[in-house]
């Protein structure tokens, strides 16, 4: 009789010896499955998911100063009306080129809610009727080629395909390390990575120290952010450590060369002034909005107020006209541009009351 045991206790058994599973290099998972840890019903966790709410609500965003500048040739400050400066170079104008020939093209509103140019924050929450993320794995539809923090991170095919040219850009510099961290997120699956991040503090110091901690990791516009299928976070591995290395991209050789590379492939930097995790967060918007941005200099909030006051963006590459970029008030369903024949056009809702075009100029 000793030998027998009931059906439970055989599983119970059986899962106690199921081995780990391995670290995943073909999708090029840089990081050891994490070791699963169970929850203690108790009343300290209670009092946790009490503090994790009440934090949750009351948390606020706190800034700090820009510390990445990127410099260009024949920079000048320029301001606008609104108060934004800008830099003045000589690979951006702001009027139409001369004989160049258009056709019209209307775009209606539920296509602009698709555009990757939208601003979110608390002031700007995501319009009615904006479409749901489209995502798919990174490691799968990356083909290997994307490092990853696990199978589970997920985004959407544009960003997928821009992380693909990135990081190829990056390992021709001999620069490796970094993996995309995280990827689009639910907000159920946003609350679960807080908690599982507050309950790993909690081995070092109080709970509610820990609930703070993990909360300063992201603010409202990263948290927001976190929801697009175009927004990932990007991360520099720290040794075998569960947690990524906490210092800032640009005290890094790797993520001095992700800043300055990023933009080529079509991403910003949402949040250059951020804290925490929000400090890692980059968005993909394109090539032309990334190069117009990155040459003026300009956050997105910023980036949108000197579009609103220009109205037309001409941006040269190699002395030749590479991207236009033309900007107008909404004012009903539908929105008609006049944009250059033969080229690439991308538009989007900027969700503060304009379109945008953004036409790249094939074989320029």
């Amino acid at each position: 009789m000793n030998g027998l045991m009931t059906e439970r206790e055989w599983r119970r058994q059986a899962a106690r010896a199921r081995p780990h599973r391995p670290g995943c290099w073909g999708a090029q998972c840089v990081l050891p499955a994490q070791k699963r840890k169970k929850l203690r019903e108790d009343r300290s966790f209670s009092v946790f998911l009490l503090l994790l709410s009440l934090s949750a609500a009351l948390t606020m965003p706190v800034l700090t100063p820009r510390t990445v500048r990127q410099e260009y040739p024949q920079a000048t400050a320029a301001q606008s009306a609104g108060g934004v400066q800008a830099r003045a170079v000589s690979t951006v104008s702001y009027k139409l080129p001369e004989g160049m020939e258009t056709q019209p093209v209307t775009y209606t509103y539920e296509q602009l809610l698709r555009g990757g140019l939208m601003l979110l924050d608390g002031e700007h929450p995501l319009p009615d009727g904006a479409p749901a993320p489209n995502t798919m794995s990174i490691a799968a539809y990356g083909k290997g080629m994307v490092p990853v923090n696990g199978l589970s991170v997920k985004s959407g095919r544009d960003t997928i395909e821009a992380l693909a040219e990135l990081f190829a850009a990056l390992r021709a510099e001999g620069t490796s390390g970094l993996c995309v961290w995280s990827g689009t997120m639910t907000r159920s699956e946003q609350a679960d990575a807080q908690a599982r991040t507050a309950l790993r503090y909690a081995s070092e110091m109080s709970l509610e120290d820990a609930v703070r901690k993990a909360l300063a990791q992201i603010t409202p516009v990263s948290a927001a952010e976190q929801r697009r299928d175009d927004t990932v976070e990007i991360r520099l591995i720290a040794g075998g450590s569960e947690e990524p290395d906490p210092r800032p991209l640009d005290g890094t050789e790797q993520g001095r060369a992700l800043l300055r590379l990023a933009w080529r492939s079509g991403f910003i930097r949402r949040e250059p002034e951020g804290g925490g995790a929000s400090a890692f967060c980059f968005r993909y918007v394109g090539k032309a909005h990334a190069t117009a941005m990155t040459y003026l200099d300009l956050r997105l909030e910023e980036y949108l107020e000197w579009l609103h006051e220009k109205g037309v963006l001409a941006v040269q590459e190699d002395g030749r006209l590479k991207y236009l970029i033309l900007c107008k008030p909404l004012t009903g369903t539908h929105i008609a541009f006049d944009v250059p024949k033969g080229t690439r056009v991308e538009a989007s809702f900027d969700n503060d009351g304009y379109a945008v075009v953004a036409c790249t100029l094939e074989g320029n």
